[in-house]
């Protein structure tokens, strides 16, 4: 016997990364107002670390549930240290300023 289904309520980034928010939503197959799918999430998480992350799916998402109205807060840590882009362009940047000062 399956359990009640839950709505997506909302789904935030918490963090700082230079990834936009445009395009970390774009990049989500699960959206506001649908059923929550395990597999929409998974799938989702990973085309957030196609874009420069490396978010875990168990350490970096928080599930915060309201058992009252069946719905569903998602947020997801975005930051330096889940950030493979952050580093990378730092390290460029840093680089590159050094050749040109």
């Amino acid at each position: 016997m399956r359990g009640p289904r839950f709505k997506v309520n909302s789904i935030t980034f918490e963090g700082k990364t230079d990834v936009s928010l445009a395009d970390l939503r774009h990049a989500l197959q699960l959206r506001e107002g649908d059923f929550f799918s395990q597999a929409r999430f998974h799938t989702s998480v990973d085309a957030i670390n196609k874009i420069g992350l490396n978010v875990d799916k168990e350490r970096d998402v928080r599930f915060e549930f309201d058992e009252t109205n069946y719905q569903l807060h998602l947020v997801i840590i975005v930051d330096k240290r889940t950030s493979r882009l952050n580093s990378a362009e730092n390290q460029l940047g840093r680089r590159i300023r050094r050749i040109f000062d």
